[in-house]
């Protein structure tokens, strides 16, 4: 694809305003998406899931589309 990349950061509350000056400083748009603590994972009012069921999913993804048993 020729369209613009994207990246999920995780940054600690207390960096937030940190990372948000850098990423500006660079000419880097940057969203809060929400907020993650304990066994889950909410993105501000779009939805939420368990990172038990996030990490199934990056971890079987690949391997599925290959055609490989997991």
């Amino acid at each position: 694809s020729e369209s613009a990349s994207r990246a999920v950061v995780g940054v600690a509350l207390e960096h937030e305003g940190g990372f948000v000056d850098l990423a500006a400083s660079h000419g880097v748009p940057a969203t809060r998406l929400g907020e993650t603590g304990g066994p889950r994972v909410v993105f501000a009012g779009s939805f939420e899931t368990t990172v038990a069921d996030l990490r199934e999913i990056h971890e079987t993804a690949i391997p599925a589309l290959l055609g490989e048993g997991v």
